[in-house]
């Protein structure tokens, strides 16, 4: 059966979502700190060592690693440190005049950031 444009067009929409890069989302940005331990070791082998919960982040595998119920706790506080400067530029506009800016302060407010892993053992061979 030969596939139909319809088809077609839904198969690269969905390629195209899945591939885009988290900067195209909404200026995504990455926070990779997880636990204190995988930061002590600058994550290195944070995938490949299941030292808590938090491996489920990176290695959803490791729970098969840890015993028992796991918890973890986190929190990171994002505090952007940037001002937008005065000033002006010559835009397109329709009569031509620069447009000015203003010294609006800071430009985001501090954002607490927390996170929290779960893991529990319910078998030998089953692990949620």
């Amino acid at each position: 059966m030969k596939p139909t444009l319809l088809t077609r067009a839904v198969r690269l929409a969905t390629l195209a979502a899945v591939a885009a890069p988290a900067s195209v989302l909404a200026g995504g940005f990455s926070l990779n700190e997880q636990s204190a331990s995988a930061m002590g070791v600058a994550n290195a082998g944070a995938a490949a060592n299941p030292e808590n919960a938090t491996t489920v982040f990176f290695n959803p595998a490791g729970m098969g690693q840890l015993n028992g119920t796991n918890i973890s706790f986190g929190a990171a506080v994002l505090d952007i440190d940037a001002e937008a400067k005065g000033g002006s530029i010559t835009s397109s506009n329709q009569i031509g005049q620069p447009v000015s800016g203003s010294r609006g302060g800071d430009i985001a407010d501090p954002a607490f950031l927390p996170n929290a892993y779960l893991t529990h053992e319910i078998s030998h061979s089953i692990d949620i």
